[in-house]
């Protein structure tokens, strides 16, 4: 059994919502463009682009008004849902039986799961046209299923309190963060001029240390690339890390890229050779508006030993940035201390659960966004600025998302 579906806040007039499988989804979706990263996250090319590589049927609810000759695209919405099976989602990044587990809650108790919104990229936010946040409300509530549990994942707060004022029930659950670079200097060197002495003795020691080894690095499109070579070092970082390391599904995540022209226009790969020539490290980024966003590093970590690793995450792309013209790098979640410690903010991420699992309270959302701001913290701490460890320390006593 399953908690009731929160219903939208206010009613939607004149808007009509049909649903398509996302191979049909419209090209109208590329008329509603979002920001930064996840603007790109949820946009028509990713989802095309990773469709079944999660294991969920994938579909979309559209939400159209009319208009002169026909109807307008308004609102898109995403919709993974996963078979009723305890450990779907695989991945635990997008489980909310994982990710909210001081619920106390069993997995049995949440599934089958439906996740609205990007399920490749953890970072998601209502896609709509402006001012038609309502019409994006009615086709969420139209995707929400009768049983199971339903969630956006990876909101930051603005889109958080966005879900919020239209799902105002629905609980705010605080789930990670994400680490974004502002670019604010005129210059490259400039910006390491400003950084805090730590944060620039340590900028310099890496940079030193990769011109005395003799380690080069270069920028290239994805199609002048080798892929297998960029497979085979993916390969290695997901093995160090205990996370999946399925060659063919990487493969499968290349081609399709290449197969797009709009992602492959905006993919930016990072190469790192040795002083024999040999590959040892490479990042894949993309540049959606203003912003460069790091999606995957693959390493060789018997022969990348002269700090390859953050000169293809950090100095490489800041470098880029600035010489094309970029303002932010949004280094995605977790490994916090390596990010904040080279310049990045954090950036909290929050989840609506708009159909909770049976038996959920108010008591399960405080005691969870107590302990996840409680580790936020620990994990964080030491590189946060005192405004950052503050508001964590004000959601570790609330439990909510506002004071």
């Amino acid at each position: 059994m399953s908690a009731p579906a929160y219903a939208p806040a206010h009613a939607a007039r004149n808007v009509d919502c049909t649903t398509v499988l996302l191979d049909d989804a419209p090209p109208q979706w590329d008329e509603l463009p979002l920001p930064g990263a996840p603007g790109f996250y949820s946009s028509r090319p990713w989802h095309q682009a990773n469709r079944a590589l999660s294991g969920a049927a994938e579909s979309v609810v559209l939400a159209w008004t009319a208009a002169p000759g026909g109807h307008r695209l308004q609102a898109v919405v995403p919709v993974s849902r996963y078979p009723d099976d305890p450990g779907k989602p695989a991945n635990a990044f997008l489980h909310p039986a994982r990710l909210f587990s001081a619920a106390g809650l069993p997995a049995t108790q949440w599934g089958p799961i439906t996740l609205l919104g990007t399920t490749a990229g953890y970072e998601t936010a209502p896609i709509c046209a402006s001012g038609q946040q309502t019409a994006w409300a009615r086709a969420t509530a139209q995707a929400i299923p009768a049983e199971g549990t339903a969630a956006m994942l990876h909101l930051d707060e603005p889109a958080a309190m966005a879900v919020h004022a239209h799902f105002p029930d629905a609980p705010l659950l605080l789930t990670s963060a994400r680490s974004v670079l502002t670019l604010t200097a005129a210059s490259v060197d400039e910006h390491y001029a400003q950084l805090p002495s730590r944060k620039r003795y340590l900028a310099h020691k890496e940079t030193a240390r990769l011109q005395e080894a003799g380690s080069t690095l270069t920028v290239k499109d994805l199609a002048d690339c080798d892929i297998n070579q960029l497979v085979e070092l993916q390969l290695l970082t997901q093995r160090r890390h205990n996370a999946p390391d399925d060659p063919a599904a990487f493969q499968t995540g290349f081609r399709r890229i290449l197969s797009s022209p709009r992602l492959l226009q905006a993919a930016r790969v990072f190469l790192a050779h040795d002083r024999h020539g040999e590959l040892v490290a490479y990042h894949l980024a993309f540049i959606h508006d203003d912003t460069l966003l790091v999606r995957n590093i693959g390493l060789d970590y018997e022969r990348a030993t002269h700090g390859e690793y953050f000169a293809v995450m950090v100095h490489a792309p800041l470098r880029y940035a600035f010489e094309h013209g970029l303002r932010q790098i949004d280094f995605g979640l977790e490994a916090f201390s390596q990010k904040l410690r080279r310049g990045a903010r954090p950036v909290l991420l929050w989840s609506a659960l708009l159909r909770p699992p049976a038996g959920w309270t108010p008591a399960h959302t405080i005691a969870c966004n107590r302990r996840r701001a409680a580790e936020l913290l620990t994990a964080m701490g030491a590189h946060l600025e005192p405004d950052e460890a503050e508001r964590l320390r004000t959601i570790g006593r609330t439990g909510l998302i506002t004071p």
